[in-house]
């Protein structure tokens, strides 16, 4: 923005080229410490206003997780496992003992 026209007051820009080499590192050092210094204040102002935002989008009571209980153990293999349907896929341990397919298992199925 050009302050001629918006009213803002800004310092006034040295002339860079009269400058000696010495002059322009410690103009450089000094504009470096003093953008630290406004990025720090920046800094705080959002994380203050991240902070008052934190605490009042936080509910009251958290909610409890949501849970699902185990799945029912519907088949036991004759070495005393127990396992439940999750897909259509036999368990491997029925495939070793020749269970080609569902029908197949209901032998082992647990009476209820």
């Amino acid at each position: 923005m050009n302050p001629a026209t918006t009213g803002d007051t800004m310092a006034a820009k040295p002339d860079l080229e009269s400058l000696s080499l010495e002059e322009l590192q410690i103009l450089i050092a000094d504009a470096q410490k003093v953008l630290a210094a406004k990025v720090d204040a920046e800094r705080l102002t959002l994380l203050q206003k991240l902070s008052a935002l934190d605490a009042i989008s936080k509910p009251a009571h958290p909610l409890p997780k949501k849970t699902r209980a185990p799945r029912k153990k519907q088949f036991r293999h004759p070495d005393g496992r127990e396992f439940a349907k999750t897909s259509d896929n036999i368990p491997a341990a029925f495939r070793e003992l020749g269970v080609s397919d569902w029908a197949e298992m209901e032998k082992y199925r647990i009476p209820e």
